[in-house]
């Protein structure tokens, strides 16, 4: 199992390459397709190797939701650079733990304690093979789950006002040269779109729905 991009592949790790990690990891080569450098495997991914090994021989079924070889691919000749994996499937909030441990040589030079922590969000609807869409976020890991999704979702609610401002009201159709012009129309479009909105409000009212939740508050950790 792998997973490829023009710079780089993922190479699903297993109970033997893992094992061959611990005991020998010069012969890692012939098991992933890629040259391993004398310094493997990274520091921070080397007291875990036992774990990773108990969690593959006592849930064979974990395979994929666990380690993953990351192999350059932009180099002279594929090159393992480091490793990426989560900590076992998602739970039944639908979140899994990531981390992942790089070789220096192939490091950008930040330091990881100043980096800010981030979060992968990944989308996948009912009905679909596979993923659709993946977001890193730096919000605070507090806000609830609703309030985030929200928030990352708001993007597609901005584009879609301004394409019934241009496709309905004709926001993008101002050819003047004057900024009072076009302050002009586009305040005239904002009216209007207002009017609208309004108008669709009464027309469709929204349905009677619980008390909005007080986002301000901490959610559970």
């Amino acid at each position: 199992m792998e997973e490829r991009s023009p710079r780089l592949r993922l190479v699903v790790a297993t109970a033997a390459s893992i094992r061959t990690e611990i005991e020998d990891p010069s012969r890692l080569a012939g098991m992933i397709g890629a040259a391993v450098p004398a310094d493997w495997p990274p520091e921070t991914l080397r007291h875990a190797l036992p774990q990773f090994l108990k969690w593959h021989e006592e849930h064979p079924d974990w395979a994929g939701w666990l380690a993953w070889y990351a192999i350059r691919l932009d180099m002279a000749a594929p090159v393992l650079c480091g490793s990426v994996g989560f900590k076992g499937p998602p739970d039944r909030g639908g979140m899994v733990e990531i981390g992942c441990g790089v070789l220096p040589a192939h490091q950008d030079g930040w330091d990881p304690t100043e980096r800010e922590p981030v979060t992968l969000i990944i989308e996948w609807p009912d009905g679909e093979a596979a993923p659709t869409k993946y977001y890193l976020t730096t919000l605070p890991r507090t806000w609830p789950k609703k309030r985030l999704i929200r928030f990352l979702k708001e993007r597609w609610r901005t584009e879609r006002v301004y394409e019934d401002l241009k496709g309905e009201l004709g926001l993008d159709h101002f050819e003047g040269r004057t900024y009072p012009g076009w302050h002009h129309h586009i305040s005239v479009a904002l009216c209007c779109f207002s009017f609208l909105a309004a108008e669709r409000a009464r027309a469709f009212p929204p349905s009677a729905r619980r008390p909005p939740r007080d986002d301000t508050q901490p959610g559970p950790t």
